[in-house]
């Protein structure tokens, strides 16, 4: 809708973050950031883990809501093969002379790279939709039989007051339309033909307290609103 357009290249574009994020203490940016690409590279690192046995060339990867390509720089130098869709011009135009792609809707993306995907990845992204079920049946689609999707929302089960720019980030009155708790969203992502999956183990750094608590993942993985989730092989099984 002409709306959402609106709000992506003109209300709430790049240059309002960065505003944002000067009026937040450096501290909390820093930790934030931080965290951030942690969790982006542990992504990667399943990702590739989870499907290179499942391909001989390099790792097709679809980032939808891809803002200015952060993430998909950083998979290009793990070799992947990748490109995202984002509705905000601005955030396009962020990304110019960077070297990634980037599309501003699915159809574009199937023109320029068809075949499937084996890896489909939306970061908070899901709540921002007006059509969230059509968008995650259009990916599904793209996505190749045994293929990998990750999605991740804001955890919604107990809104409060944000303190902290992890919290601002988890209810948005204007941007966010729609509401995730860990059980729905694995709902609303079975609902589409996905199977859930647990998460692989990935080391990102050898910090003591990282290391115990990603070997711990191996035994116990709580339930939270980052959900991998696999689309069943042709035969029938979901390899998880």
């Amino acid at each position: 809708p002409d709306w959402i357009d609106r709000l992506y290249s003109e209300w709430i574009d790049s240059r309002q973050i960065e505003a944002f994020e000067k009026n937040v203490a450096d501290t909390d940016v820093t930790r934030a950031a931080y965290e951030q690409v942690r969790q982006d590279i542990k992504h990667l690192l399943r990702l590739r883990d989870t499907v290179a046995a499942r391909t001989q060339g390099p790792i097709r990867l679809l980032d939808f809501g891809c803002g200015d390509g952060r993430y998909l720089r950083l998979a290009e130098t793990l070799q992947f093969e990748s490109v995202g869709v984002d509705f905000s011009t601005s955030r396009k135009d962020r990304a110019e002379g960077t070297g990634v792609r980037i599309f501003p809707d699915l159809g574009s993306v199937s023109r320029a790279s068809p075949g499937a995907f084996h890896a489909i990845t939306l970061f908070e992204t899901l709540e921002h939709l007006v059509h969230p079920r059509e968008t995650l049946e259009a990916l599904t689609r793209l996505l190749e039989p045994g293929g990998v999707m990750i999605v991740t929302v804001p955890d919604c089960r107990t809104p409060i007051p944000p303190t902290t720019l992890t919290e601002f980030h988890n209810v948005h009155p204007l941007e966010h339309l729609n509401c995730f708790t860990p059980a729905t969203l694995t709902r609303f992502v079975e609902s589409v033909g996905l199977v859930p999956m647990s998460r692989k183990p990935a080391h990102v750094t050898t910090r003591l307290k990282d290391v115990l608590r990603t070997e711990a993942s191996r035994f116990w993985q709580p339930k939270t609103t980052t959900l991998y989730a696999r689309k069943p092989a042709e035969n029938g099984a979901s390899n998880a």
